[in-house]
């Protein structure tokens, strides 16, 4: 199968073509230099509908599609081909896929299979379809377009379709909505947890109905999103009506835009772990070069073959309760290093573990600290370079204990609170006027402490059970609250959205704590630092808040920030802070919250080590393992 990383050159942006003569007049040269004037990367054609070309007017001996791929590719833009297939003929289908990418020399292909798909005993029609197309072209990328939501749409035979595919271009058609980023991160982790993953690129929609139309500001909180969630390149359905006179203010917010450097290093350890823990020595193969060496104490083995085979027995001989999780990650440019441990897993007696349970929320990136408590740290370049942790909290474990600070563990800092309490993790709470008097309302276990206020609360019950804003409860065990509601019904709220106080939603930029809850009954906390010659700028709150939305958060509340902003953990008796704080050293404050959890003594490191790759054209042509613990 074609490497996915001989494709890692598609990123940016592009446009699909279904007409030509609905573009530019069909004008070859004018829409070459259209892509060029937007810096578009690449050009989608339709070129082949079901068992028939594409563009092409036979009673003039006229190939549209032809003609405009090769003005395109002379000025230095990648095009692909688009097919639409219903699967009633698959091999007829495929046999005209063939024929054009043959005379048209394709960069790439994409098959667009949708609702003829999804009627009954279309496995093997796509099976016979990928099949003869991936055997016709093995090094030719291939992309999937179909629906955004697969959950939406089981009958899809996603598998047949995308174990010979190396990207995944769901449509992403907000029609009726305007919550871009929303859908977009649904539709991500959704096809996350779909195997086989393939790397997704969405195809935002810019067209209208007679009762729907994006405005300019959805067109760029889609491009910011899929920036946002990493993904390499976006797409837009439909360059024949984006240049439209009625939405070309639309092309203008793609044309303006500027696609950042992919962080190809990311990737690589992205796919390598994914490929790990999926038992996928095949895709791990995919990674590396022809002439790679692969390095540990034990061996040396060069060439893609060989590594293939070794990782196929080292699969065969590993438990599948083992985990590998990538716990560090750095290096710039042609040289890649991080950290990794192998696990296992908890006993069968634990149900509803996080990975099974939550569709929204990958935990193959996390650190587990706790029992039921994951941790994340992530340093972003975009929209600014800063610091991001996030810790996951499985509130169906039954050894997860939530407290809020008691009226007599008022104004300390959060490590003193921590060590007090003999706590696991805790963060700092409420905005304060003074350090025994929280601004919002504040309860532990039972006492009420502080009043009620505008600000929101996340009530918190004797059996963990979190409720964020919305009527309290008749009884409150722990109460704690922040300055703003950012999430509610799983979206960006409306205030923050819609940015009621531009200075305060959009543009003031601080260090944040904040939490929030998932409809699968996890507790989220999310605290963000900038970059460390710059603390002090970080995110927006609407910018924290797509965070949430990302981790598929039902809702969500800003705590305290600025020099405020803490997260530590217990560490061998005492406690460490994770973050750094903004004044150089922890703050006192009003309250925290804290968060008891079991050590891991169900969990038992295997083997952990140091790993260093060396990278030329996007794929691994040197990789030397070195275990710390065997």
């Amino acid at each position: 199968m074609q490497s996915i990383f001989a494709t890692m050159n598609l990123t940016g942006k592009g446009y699909f073509i279904e007409n030509i003569l609905d573009c530019e007049g069909g004008d070859s040269q004018i829409i070459a230099n259209q892509a060029k004037k937007a810096d578009l990367s690449h050009v989608i054609i339709k070129v082949a509908h079901r068992a028939n070309s594409s563009n092409i007017d036979k009673s003039l001996g006229v190939d549209y599609a032809q003609r405009t791929i090769q003005t395109l590719k002379a000025a230095g833009i990648q095009t692909w081909g688009w097919q639409f297939i219903s699967g009633d003929n698959p091999l007829a289908e495929a046999r005209k896929a063939i024929q054009r990418v043959e005379k048209l020399n394709l960069n790439g292909f994409v098959i667009n299979a949708e609702d003829e798909y999804k009627m009954q005993e279309k496995d093997a029609a796509a099976s016979q379809y990928m099949t003869s197309l991936r055997t016709a072209f093995p090094n030719l990328p291939l992309a999937l377009s179909s629906y955004r939501f697969p959950s939406y749409h089981p009958q899809i035979p996603w598998k047949e379709f995308l174990n010979k595919c190396d990207f995944n271009m769901p449509k992403l058609f907000w029609v009726q909505s305007h919550n871009p980023f929303e859908q977009l991160a649904r539709s991500v982790n959704e096809f996350e947890s779909l195997k086989p993953y393939r790397p997704v690129i969405p195809t935002g929609g810019i067209f209208s109905t007679d009762k729907w139309q994006p405005s300019t500001h959805e067109i760029l909180a889609f491009l910011e999103g899929a920036v946002e969630l990493n993904l390499s390149a976006a797409n837009f359905w439909l360059w024949d009506t984006a240049r439209s006179s009625k939405l070309q203010d639309l092309w203008f917010v793609t044309k303006n835009f500027s696609w950042p450097p992919t962080n190809t290093s990311a990737y690589i350890t992205k796919a390598y772990f994914s490929a790990l823990n999926n038992k996928d020595s095949e895709r791990i193969a995919e990674l590396y070069d022809q002439r790679s060496v692969h390095v540990t104490s034990n061996h040396t083995i060069q060439g893609i073959s060989a590594i293939k085979n070794w990782y196929t027995r080292f699969f065969n001989n590993t438990p599948s309760s083992i985990n590998f999780i990538n716990t560090t990650t750095s290096g710039e440019g042609n040289s890649l290093h991080f950290t990794w441990k192998a696990t296992t897993q908890k006993s069968s007696n634990d149900k509803d573990t996080p990975v099974s349970r939550s569709p929204k929320i990958s935990l193959n990136e996390f650190s587990e600290l706790f029992q039921g408590i994951f941790h994340r740290k992530q340093i972003k370049a975009f929209p600014r370079k800063h610091t991001l942790h996030t810790v996951i909290i499985d509130l169906d474990n039954p050894d997860i204990d939530l407290m809020v600070t008691p009226r007599s563990g008022l104004g300390r800092t959060t490590s003193s609170f921590l060590r007090k309490y003999n706590l696991q993790l805790a963060i700092n709470g409420d905005e304060w006027l003074a350090l025994n008097d929280p601004k919002g309302l504040a309860v532990a276990a039972g006492d009420q402490y502080s009043p009620p206020s505008p600000e929101p609360t996340a009530f918190i019950s004797k059996l963990n059970q979190v409720q964020i804003g919305g009527t309290p409860p008749k009884s409150i065990w722990d109460a704690i609250s922040g300055s703003h509601t950012i999430v509610r019904d799983g979206q960006i709220s409306k205030k923050i959205r819609t940015c009621e106080k531009p200075d305060i939603y959009c543009q003031h930029l601080a260090p944040r704590t904040s939490i929030g809850v998932t409809p699968e009954n996890y507790l989220i906390i999310i605290i963000v630092e900038g970059p460390p010659n710059s603390l002090r700028e970080a995110l927006t709150l609407k910018e924290l808040a797509a965070l949430f939305v990302n981790l598929g958060a039902h809702s969500a509340i800003n705590l305290d920030g600025g020099g405020s902003s803490t997260l530590v953990v217990e560490n061998n008796g005492g406690s460490k802070t994770l973050n750094t704080p903004t004044d150089g050293s922890e703050r006192a404050v009003a309250n925290h919250l804290g968060i008891y959890a079991k050590k891991l003594d169900t969990i038992d490191i295997i083997t952990d080590g140091n790993d260093t790759l060396g990278l030329l054209n996007d794929k691994i042509v040197y990789h030397l393992t070195l275990f710390t613990k065997t």
